[in-house]
């Protein structure tokens, strides 16, 4: 899986605060130069900007990425299932 889909970060807690304030600034900017945004409040705005955020994770968090060989499951959740399995 990880030669494939090559993960930046294997946690959501690794990727550093300062490339997720990239990040929002961009995604920020983009809203407001859409011009279907221009009317929506800062939260609303806010909340568009955190779930990209998440399709951010699921590109370069190991954990968060759809598995390979069934996208209907994170790593996460195939970690979960056989560390269950194993127990």
């Amino acid at each position: 899986h990880i030669a494939a889909s090559d993960p930046r970060y294997a946690r959501r807690e690794e990727v550093p605060a300062d490339e997720l304030d990239k990040e929002r600034e961009i995604l920020m900017e983009q809203l407001k130069n859409d011009p279907k945004n221009a009317n929506k409040p800062e939260d609303v705005l806010n909340k568009i900007i955190e779930g990209r955020l998440n399709k951010f994770y699921e590109e370069n968090v190991l954990v968060d990425q759809p598995f390979v060989k069934d996208p209907s499951k994170t790593i996460g959740e195939l970690v979960t299932e056989k560390i269950a399995s194993i127990k």
